[in-house]
This record gives structure tokens, C-alpha cells and sequence, in this order.
């Protein structure tokens, strides 16, 4: 069941919200939801689940320990059974002083045949309504709205009715989420969402100051709320391919084996309260198995995506344009005040292609002698690679061609004071007489 789930929550949580969104306000505001389980993941993303959409959710092992934290009524309670005896669910819900008047039951019931037991025995504890493991979310979503009288038997999911013979909650027939099943309904929500109106395009400048804007709105670093839900989406936005969910908590909360996930729906949902008001309905973090990714919806424009292309196409056709073009970009460091790994690998990259491309324009516009432009372009350069020496050697070329000696008498022993400092070198004899015979000439 928490497999299933698990890996079908991000996709369909488009279609929980339209199911929802026909629920009576006074439900949304005023319902109150009891998860019950062993399973701590599954009863960690019930909870959130629900809670998104503004349910007052209380999640607990055990009746009992629910009961320490919050004593008032409940209206729903919805039991994730793991035992096969009914004994094992009295005894589970001996802390609530089952049953409780005026509420409403759902069983989550094994599918195996011991759980026929419990399926039998759970009319007798109180419960309305139970579901074999595994299935999928909606229509859980859906018993929760008849649960709750707000929906009728005979309502409709996104306007589509419940198939006759199918496995309906309430009834003791399985439905089995397959692979083939699975992928048939990731088909249909790419289909529909062909008419959708054209979306405000997220610009993400992570290199020098970071900046983020959505069409015409500017989005300030208040808005994150945390300083690791902002980078848990760069993180996301910036890598090519879905990143396992065990590496996002290995790196954001080392350590966190079990509060690991519930930190990673805390981030998520951050990041989610940012986005709700440019993107209506639309998730900006989807799962896929279990990795997470940007949802491939968001039209979504990164410049350092845009450096590693031109880069690319450089490499295969080298022209002036491009090297300028990359110039436009190269406005600092990725992300230079993130410290984790994946942003020092991302940035020691960067840094790399934009030296590269700064040195290679350098060059052009030296053989040009446009020593303006060289000197701009170099001390640019300088700022991804401080020990570049053909950047140096550039840079004294252009100001002693512009009659600036103290200019470059400072340019050189910065120089040499960065290669002391971050590689404990001296520069190249070779170096050093060249630039002694450039010096001599000058005056």
C-alpha cells in the first residue's frame, strides 16, 4: 500500500484537488481527521495530504497516544490496518473508546485472505466504509467526501463515473494498481493537459545573485520561507534528470533516516505555497517512482542551462556570437553562498565553461586589439579562474597598451598574491621576465 501511494501522490494530486474542490466549505474548515497506523510513511503522507487541503489531520500509532494529542471529537478516522485479527484492532483502538458517537470509519484493509477477518469485524468497531491495499488515491479521496456527507454515492471523479464491476470502496473486491494501469493514467493527464492556457515563464538566474521571477513578478527570498526549501527547488530545477529521494535526504538532512521524508513534504510544501499563486493547480514538484523532479509543465528558463548549451554549440561551431552571448550570462558563480555538495559540484563546472569561454573571447578581441573590451572580458574571466595566467597576461597587455603601468604593476602582484594564496605557488619564470621586459618598454 505505501509503495503504491507513494509513488502515485504527486501524480495525482492534480486530480485530489479537482475532487476537493467540490467539498462543502464548512467541510474543508470544520472537518477533523484522525490517521491511525503502524506504517509510519503512509501515515506521514495521509497526513499530509490532507492537511494541504486545509483538513484539521491528527496522525498517531496508536488510540491511545491520539487521544494525548488531541482530546476533542473527531469526525473521520481513517485506520491503516496491519494486523489480520479482530482482536488486534480492538485492542489498536482502545485509547478512542471505540466506538465514538456521530463518527465516521475507513478501514484500509490488507488484501490477503486473513484479512477477511478484519474486513468482517470492522462494521462491529464502528467503521462505515473500508479499502483493500493496494489502490490508488482518488478514490480514497472520493469516500472521504461520502464519509463526510458532502458527496453523493452516485457523484463523479473529473466527471468520469465509477465503472461498474470495479473495485468500489465498501465492497470486498481488490483493485490492483498496474504498471499498464499506471502509465494509462500518467497518458491521460498529459492528454488533457494539452488545453490548458499558456503558463507565466519562471526565469531562474542562479549564477551571481540569484534571482527568480515569474513572468513579470519578481520573487523575493521572503517568500521561501526556508532557506532549504529554496534550494531543495534549484536543486531540482537545476539537475537534468529526476533525483532519488534518498540523495535529496542524504544531502539536505544527513542523518534523518526516519524524519528525513517528513522534512522532505515540509520543504515540498513550502516550495508549493510559493508557486500557488502563479501556478493554480499545478504542482511544481512531481514524482516519478521514486525520484522527485520539476514538473515538466512548469515552463521553466535557467541560465545555467543556457550556459551549458551555448557552450555545447560552441564546441561544434565556434563563433564570436556565441562567446558573446555566453559573456551576457556569466554574471558570477552558481549559487555561491549554497555550501552543499550538489551546488560545489554544479559551480565548479560553471565556473569551468565560463573561464573557458571568457578566455577564448579575450583572445579574439586581443587579435583585435580592442583593449577596452579585452580588459572587461579578462578581469570577467578572473572572477571565475583568480589564477588564470593568460587572463593576467592579457589584462597587462591591454593596459600597458593604454599607457596604464600602475594599472598593471597591480593587476600582476594581485596575481601573484592569488597563486600564493589559494594554490601556494609562484608564478613561471618565464611569466615574470615577460612581464619585467613589458614594464621596461613602457616607460
Amino acid at each position: 500500500m505505501s509503495r503504491c501511494l507513494v509513488q502515485k501522490y504527486r501524480e495525482i494530486r492534480q486530480e485530489f484537488h479537482g475532487v476537493l474542490s467540490h467539498y462543502a466549505p464548512y467541510v474543508i474548515k470544520t472537518a477533523r481527521i484522525l490517521v491511525l497506523g503502524n506504517n509510519e510513511p503512509m501515515r506521514v503522507l495521509l497526513a499530509s495530504v490532507l492537511q494541504d487541503k486545509g483538513f484539521d489531520v491528527v496522525a498517531a500509532a496508536r488510540g491511545d497516544e491520539a487521544v494525548e494529542i488531541a482530546s476533542r471529537k473527531f469526525n473521520l478516522v481513517i485506520f491503516d490496518v496491519e494486523g489480520s485479527s479482530e482482536e488486534s484492532c480492538e485492542e489498536f483502538m482502545t485509547g478512542l473508546g471505540c466506538p465514538l458517537q456521530g463518527t465516521a470509519f475507513l478501514f484500509l484493509l490488507q488484501n490477503d485472505p486473513l484479512s477477511e477477518v478484519s474486513s468482517n469485524g470492522s462494521p462491529r468497531l464502528g467503521a462505515v466504509r473500508f479499502l483493500r491495499k493496494p489502490f490508488e488515491l482518488s478514490p480514497l479521496l472520493e469516500e472521504i467526501g461520502l464519509l463526510l456527507k458532502v458527496i453523493s454515492p452516485s457523484s463523479t471523479v473529473n466527471g468520469r463515473k465509477k465503472a461498474s464491476g470495479a473495485s468500489v470502496v465498501g465492497t470486498a473486491q481488490a483493485q490492483k494498481v498496474t504498471p499498464k494501469a499506471e502509465f494509462q493514467s500518467l497518458q491521460e493527464v498529459d492528454s488533457e493537459s494539452d488545453n490548458t492556457p499558456a503558463l507565466p515563464l519562471l526565469r531562474l538566474r542562479l549564477m551571481g545573485n540569484c534571482q527568480a521571477t515569474v513572468g513579470e513578478h519578481s520573487l523575493d527570498d521572503k517568500v521561501w520561507l526556508t532557506k532549504k526549501a529554496k534550494y531543495l527547488f534549484f536543486c531540482l530545477a537545476a539537475s537534468r534528470k529526476p533525483v532519488p529521494v534518498s540523495e535529496l535526504i542524504e544531502e539536505f538532512w544527513p542523518g534523518a533516516s526516519r524524519s528525513g521524508l517528513t522534512s522532505l513534504w515540509k520543504a515540498m510544501s513550502a516550495v508549493r505555497k510559493v508557486f500557488k499563486p502563479f501556478y493554480p493547480g499545478l504542482e511544481p514538484i512531481v514524482r516519478l517512482h521514486d525520484n522527485l523532479q520539476v514538473n515538466p509543465k512548469l515552463p521553466l528558463w535557467l541560465d545555467c542551462f543556457e550556459v551549458e548549451r551555448l557552450w555545447k554549440d560552441y564546441l561544434v561551431k565556434p563563433t564570436l556570437e556565441l562567446l558573446v552571448a555566453l559573456k551576457e550570462l556569466c554574471n558570477g558563480s552558481f549559487l555561491p553562498q549554497c555550501l552543499m555538495d550538489w551546488a560545489y559540484f554544479k559551480r565548479t563546472r560553471l565556473d569551468h565553461i565560463c573561464s573557458q569561454a571568457l578566455s577564448r573571447l579575450t583572445q579574439l578581441q586581443a587579435n583585435r586589439k580592442n583593449w577596452m573590451q579585452v580588459i572587461e572580458t579578462a578581469l570577467l574571466g578572473q572572477t571565475f579562474d583568480p589564477c588564470n595566467e593568460m587572463l593576467c597576461r592579457a589584462v597587462l597587455q591591454a593596459q600597458l597598451a593604454l599607457h596604464q603601468p600602475i594599472s598593471a604593476r597591480r593587476t600582476f602582484e594581485q596575481f601573484v598574491d592569488n597563486l600564493q594564496r589559494k594554490l601556494d605557488l609562484e608564478p613561471s619564470p618565464a611569466f615574470c621576465q615577460a612581464y619585467k621586459e613589458a614594464m621596461a618598454s613602457s616607460l
